[in-house]
């Protein structure tokens, strides 16, 4: 179960903007919506953040979710 389409449609959003705000197609929200597909983490994510909520807030029977975090840092040398 998945509140994808009930979050969508409360921030009236269609199916093509958030795809466009989430860089997604359409059809790729659209099957995530009808759970044909299941999202990454990354497209999770960007999803959440698109609607302000948290992955469990669309997801809610998600039991786990690893989230990786890379830090890159360029350190600059003195002239």
């Amino acid at each position: 179960m998945n509140r994808l389409k009930e979050l969508r449609n409360a921030e009236e959003l269609s199916l093509q903007q958030l795809g466009d705000m989430c860089g997604r197609s359409k059809a790729h929200i659209h099957e995530l919506e009808k759970q044909g597909a299941n999202p990454t983490i990354k497209t999770a994510y960007m999803i959440a953040k698109v609607l302000d909520k948290s992955v469990y807030d669309i997801w809610p029977d998600t039991t786990e979710i690893v989230e990786e975090t890379i830090i890159v840092r360029r350190v600059l040398a003195k002239t």
